[in-house]
């Protein structure tokens, strides 16, 4: 069965109601996404395709997270009803600071029941979608399966990695703050999004490439929150050719 797992960690205090304080804790909880060259959909609550162009594939719109308990800020966080917007390449580009979706205010939304009495309701914003950090030279979705191989296309978001000939893992990482309306209560995050599949990575790239480059790719999802570090300069990157997953070396494919 494939699955792309979920735990999300983040630093983040939660704010007295008159008082500015930092946002602290952590959390973790699971949901459903789909994935293409150009976006990635969060699954609504019910919802959960498993494989590539399925007919119930998710849509782009708001999904939810389902948490199950936190620490600190998220100590109450619990249930499915905390929201996640979807997002793309359009409009949150790869590796810039700004766009026409960025920053993206409610990114995700923690339930008021996820929040003591008299707090504020807490939310992420997004700030920036970094590129991935892999080589492309073994992207070729028909290329030879080997263990070990990494891939990140072109213009990508995302680090893809055969674990053996027959297993894999995808990750993609984004900058946000933690805020809840209370001036001086923003704590800033890392989310690290990751993915486990028992198919190599080559076979998630040819469920994507069909249907002239828009397939697409369903399962579980996971995300982990790792502390803010140093990230270069955003390159300047044009949006033809370049999307969640990168389709520049899917044109290329075609064109043999």
């Amino acid at each position: 069965m494939k699955r792309l797992g979920i735990l999300t960690l983040m630093s983040c205090g939660l704010p007295l109601a008159v008082m500015a304080a930092p946002i602290t804790g952590t959390f973790g909880g699971d949901g459903w996404a789909t994935v293409s060259f150009t976006n990635l959909n969060f699954c609504p609550a019910g919802q959960t395709p498993n494989g590539g162009n399925l007919a119930g594939a998710c849509a782009p719109g708001t999904g939810v997270i389902n948490l199950a308990g936190g620490t600190g800020s998220f100590a109450a966080v619990t249930g499915a009803a905390n929201q996640i917007k979807s997002i793309s390449a359009a409009n949150q580009p790869i590796g810039a600071t700004s766009g026409p979706g960025l920053p993206l205010t409610n990114f995700i939304v923690f339930t008021p029941e996820a929040v003591p009495p008299g707090g504020p309701q807490i939310s992420i914003t997004l700030t920036r979608v970094l590129a991935g950090t892999f080589s492309s030279a073994n992207c070729d979705p028909f290329g030879v399966v080997a263990a070990g191989q990494t891939c990140t296309p072109v213009g990508s978001a995302f680090n893809l990695q055969n674990q053996t000939t027959t297993t894999s893992s995808a990750t993609f990482t984004l900058l946000g703050n933690a805020v809840d309306g209370v001036s001086g209560d923003t704590a800033p995050v890392q989310l690290v999004f990751s993915s486990q599949f028992t198919v190599p990575y080559q076979q998630l790239l040819q469920a994507l490439l069909s249907n002239g480059g828009t397939g697409n790719y369903s399962g579980a999802y996971s995300v982990s929150e790792s502390g803010v570090s140093a990230v270069p300069e955003p390159a300047t990157l044009s949006l033809l050719g370049i999307g969640l997953l990168g389709i520049g070396f899917a044109r290329r494919r075609v064109r043999r």
